[in-house]
């Protein structure tokens, strides 16, 4: 601030003024300048002493006067501010029993030999646990959605956007596994039919049936060698789906159970129909399947044209037919179909001498060959194999005398049977298999000897199979949702949901936790990236709970900071005995969710949601301060404006008692605690009896305006003292033995306070079980004293404001003296934050000390501007949303500049310099061509860069400049046009790349 000279002249001035008077006044001085000469000596020490009069005195008396001014009005110099932000405790591994830290335990950090240790202190209690966060998951129950956002496998740091259903996969999948080992035995091809039993809701089975066969919502897939491949044909019938399959199923392990599977999926992003039913069963139906193997007793046959017991039958040949496709599909029907003819077979004849009549003279006709008989499969036994040995297959005399008909024409042929319960698989032959035979039992003429064999051929042999009205259990039915597998069972006959909507039908997002919530208080810092538009969700915390009913989701109780995870702060609670470990998302764990309560909310897709960049259990807030040791002090009877000097100065807080024992009896006591207008407290000596009697007095602004009875001071924390009344205004403090006054304080370092990201070493005071304790955040926010010239320049603001924000330069100097960490503040009328036009708006942009920083800190300096303008803003401004308080976007330049040089040596010189006086001159507090940085809404121009780079004498010219910008806030990076200076009214400049290209020439 300056100020006008009362007295220009200088130390040469003053000698010239006497040269000239001296000619006048003494003539004969010749006044030569001749440093021998007395009078020339005289004058110069004269006009030395005159000079700094007039230097030191005469010209600062606007400035004392100033100064007084400002005293009286009780403009005084500003202490420096604490340092605030979070430390979080962590415990030795292990540690169950959780540690108890209460208010006021003291941390510290070693600045150095001249600083020496910052001491800090804990601004309440936390008991800290054993315990971290190890998923997130958020789900939609309304749209069917579960993301997980981040686990501790994932990242150590947790960088979560809840609720955003686009930035994260949606793992919400809806699945039905179906599981025979039996009928799914398929090789070359089936229908398999799955059917929806329900008893009361039997009339909504085809419904069901035909929205599960309806690609529009579901996909059907089998499990094959290559994978999950899709089923084609889907179809229904009745209360059945029916699944045409086309390909070998092998068994396969799904879920760590074996077996051959088909699947039923939802198809994601689309409503779907509910699917309950009470029971669900399965059958196959196959039609002309080829046996898989044949044999004739130890040789393999074709099926084509085949011999089933050979040319030369006897007794007990066998024929064999091995198909596990069809012998697994245990109480179907089963069909062999065959096209068969009989074939003619003679073996050689020998004749038998010994029927001959044999005489000395025979003719030709007693040689004469007898007409072959014929032989004959009368009978046949078919069989099956159950693993122990061959069992009967059917009773059907047709069947056991299907080999005996002897007809050379070729006939079709069925048999049917009802497939064994038992079957299983054995070896014929080293080939194992299912196996049904028939043997030979009986032969018309097997012994004879002139005979022809009717050998049956067979030709086409196929094998068809269906479940007539009978179905089978499936033996594993999987149900997937929630990122959880859960197997169906049917035994209790009550209804069981296939598919369902998501369940709660809710949005929350879930914190799983490693260990309970134990003891209290409990805390948790979320940090939260600031948004322009602050996510308006109701949310409730709640935790699960065992209670009597089961396991069910429990309001939890908590204090928070974070107004619904708008903004970063502290979330307190309590811890719950009744906790309940349970599986949530495939994860066990203890559970904390919150819950979003406004359905209308939830139903639909919520664009400004919470952007969590950081959870930290075991957080507590601290301050930089150090509490002094108590200090006492005695005042002489009737001592008017007494001045306790503390020892430490720079005060945060203090409490100032009186011992009034000897001044006050015992009714004017009663009556003192009665009104209830001050803190009182006893002191009684090792017998009980009161020795002091002490009051609290109040602090006031000034003293001077107080009364005669009020118990009041005046205290100065720049210097550390506190100042008592003269008895006319405030009281004087009682006078008595000893020291009858008695102060406590705590003062702080300002800006040496200020510590980065995880500087914060340990504590102070011993706290046992601790592995740890460390900032994840910087703790800002300190700033130091108060200088005189920041004091005088203050000083007319408070003035001019009076009390009451009415014009645009009030708000801007009530703004300033809210906090001691604003720098520079512009205020806008009729717009709001976003720039958008809002009648009756205030917009205060504000650019902080440490600017760019963590949004805790900004929110720090809001509170106090919001406090400072509660009482004298309009309360239509203040209560009516009209009020908007935001730090300053930064315009972020980014320079690439060609340059020319005549010297290589000078490369690197040029290259540091230049780059230093472009950062300096954008940096925005201390920039600019003054030092005094750039008003908000100001910024660098083309030509203000060129000329500081042509400061640089090096440089023979500049060959291109080019400037791109970035506009930064807490939530926004985005590249902009510097013509459209409408988008900068709320920024200020700060130094992007600058990226620098020397050539030499």
């Amino acid at each position: 601030m300056e100020y006008p000279l009362l007295d220009i002249r200088d130390k040469n001035l003053i000698k010239e003024q006497i040269r000239r008077l001296a000619s006048f006044y003494v003539p004969e001085w010749n006044n030569s300048n001749d440093e021998t000469d007395v009078g020339d000596a005289l004058a110069d020490l004269f006009a030395t002493i005159f000079s700094d009069t007039i230097q030191h005195h005469v010209n600062l008396l606007p400035l004392i006067n100033y100064v007084h001014f400002l005293n009286c009005i009780r403009v005084g110099l500003l202490p420096g501010t604490s340092a605030e932000g979070h430390v979080t405790v962590r415990l030795n591994e292990g540690a169950e029993q959780g540690v108890y830290v209460k208010r006021g335990t003291k941390l510290f950090v070693d600045k150095g030999e001249e600083i020496g240790h910052v001491l800090y202190e804990t601004e309440h209690d936390c008991f800290a646990i054993d315990n971290q966060v190890t998923h997130v998951f958020c789900a939609n129950g309304w749209r069917n959605i579960i993301t997980n956002p981040w686990h501790w496998q994932q990242s150590s740091t947790m960088n979560v956007r809840l609720f955003d259903e686009y930035k994260y996969k949606n793992l919400q999948n809806h699945a039905v596994y179906f599981s025979n080992q039996d009928i799914l035995n398929i090789r070359q091809g089936s229908t398999v039919a799955i059917e929806l039993q329900h008893r009361i809701r039997r009339l909504q089975g085809p419904d069901m049936a035909a929205n599960l066969a309806d690609k529009t919502y579901f996909h059907w897939m089998m499990l094959t060698e290559k994978g999950w491949e899709t089923i084609e044909n889907v179809s229904s019938s009745g209360s059945r789906i029916l699944l045409t399959i086309n390909k070998e199923l092998p068994t396969s392990t799904y879920n760590d159970i074996e077996g051959r599977w088909l699947l039923c999926q939802r198809i994601p992003n689309l409503e779907f129909p509910e699917i309950i039913v009470e029971n669900v069963r399965m059958s196959a139906k196959a039609e002309y399947l080829q046996p898989e193997i044949m044999i004739y007793n130890d040789l393999e046959l074709d099926n084509h044209g085949l011999l089933p017991f050979g040319e030369n039958f006897a007794i007990y040949d066998d024929f064999y037919i091995g198909s596990e496709e069809v012998l697994t599909k245990r109480g179907s029907y089963v069909e062999l179909l065959f096209q068969m003819a009989f074939k003619r077979f003679q073996p050689p004849n020998i004749i038998d001498e010994e029927s001959l009549n044999w005489k000395l003279i025979m003719r030709e006709e007693n040689f004469q060959k007898q007409k072959p008989q014929d032989v004959v499969i009368e009978e046949v036994v078919w069989e099956y194999w159950n693993g122990d040995g061959w069992a009967r297959l059917m009773f059907d005399v047709a069947a056991e005398e299907i080999f005996s008909l002897g007809n050379e024409e070729v006939q079709k042929i069925k048999l049917a049977f009802i497939c064994p319960e038992d079957t299983a698989p054995g070896y014929i032959n080293a080939h194992q298999n299912y196996w049904i035979r028939a043997r030979i039992r009986k032969v018309r003429n097997a012994y004879k000897q002139n005979v022809l064999y009717l050998c049956p051929v067979i030709e086409k042999l196929q094998i068809s199979y269906q479940y007539r009205a009978e179905t089978r259990a499936i033996e594993h039915l999987l149900v997937e949702r929630d990122l959880s597998v859960t197997q169906l069972s049917f035994d209790d006959n009550t209804e069981k949901a296939l598919f369902q909507k998501q369940n709660p039908a809710n949005m929350a997002a879930y914190f799983c936790l490693k260990n309970p919530i134990q003891g209290g208080p409990l805390t948790i810092y979320f940090s939260v990236k600031e948004q322009w538009e602050i996510p308006k969700l109701p949310l409730r915390w709640e935790y699960l709970a065992d209670e009597v009913g089961g396991q069910q989701w429990v309001e939890l109780k908590v204090s928070d900071e974070t107004k619904m995870l708008s903004r970063s702060g502290l979330v307190t609670m309590t811890g719950k005995s009744n906790a309940a470990k349970a599986v949530c998302f495939a994860q066990e764990g203890y559970w904390i969710r919150v819950l979003c309560y406004a359905d209308t909310i939830a139903a639909n897709v919520v664009k400004d949601v919470p952007e969590i960049t950081g959870c930290y259990l075991n957080t507590i807030k601290v301050s930089q301060q150090e509490t002094y040791p108590t200090e006492y002090f005695s005042v002489e009877p009737h001592q008017p404006n007494k001045v306790c000097e503390l020892t430490g100065d720079n005060l945060i807080w203090q409490s100032v008692w009186v011992d009034e024992h000897e001044q006050l009896t015992d009714s004017e006591w009663n009556k003192l605690i009665e009104a209830g207008n001050y803190l009182t407290e006893l002191e009684r000596d090792d017998t009980g009896i009161i020795v002091r009697r002490w009051v609290q007095w109040k602090p006031v602004q000034d003293v001077f305006l107080a009364d005669a009875n009020d118990r009041c001071y005046m205290v100065d924390p720049y210097h550390g003292s506190v100042i008592f009344g003269n008895g006319a205004n405030g009281r004087i403090p009682t006078s008595g033995q000893g020291e009858t006054i008695r102060i406590q304080y705590k003062a702080g370092k300002g800006e040496y306070g200020n510590l980065a990201e995880r500087e914060m070493t340990s504590f102070s005071d011993a706290v046992p079980f601790v592995n740890e304790a460390y900032n994840a955040e910087p703790i800002i926010g300190g700033t130091s004293k108060e200088t005189m010239e920041l004091a005088l320049d203050r000083g007319p603001s408070i003035l001019s404001s009076r009390g009451a924000a009415v014009t645009l330069e009030d708000y801007i100097n009530i703004v300033k003296q809210a906090d001691r960490n604003i720098v520079r503040v512009r205020c806008l009328r009729h717009q709001n934050a976003q720039g958008r036009k809002d009648l009756g708006a205030i917009t205060l942009a504000i650019l902080p000390i440490f600017y760019n920083k963590h949004a805790m800190y900004f929110n720090m300096i809001k509170n106090n501007v919001l406090k400072a303008l509660k009482d004298v803003a309009p309360s239509m401004i203040v209560e009516g949303d009209k009020l908007h308080i935001v730090e300053t976007k930064y315009l972020e330049l980014n320079l690439e500049i060609k340059l020319v040089i005549a010297d290589y040596n000078d490369y690197q010189t040029v290259l540091q310099r230049v780059e230093k006086r472009l950062k300096d001159f954008i940096e925005p507090i201390h920039g600019n061509y003054d030092g005094k940085g750039w008003k908000i809404g100001e910024y660098p121009n083309r030509e203000k860069l060129y000329h500081i780079i042509k400061q640089e004498e090096k440089i023979r010219r500049i060959d291109s400049m080019t400037i791109t910008a970035n506009l930064v806030s807490q939530s926004i990076k985005q590249a902009v046009n510097l013509e459209d200076r409408h988008l900068f009214l709320l920024s200020v400049p700060i130094s992007g790349e600058v990226i620098i290209d020397i050539e030499v020439g």
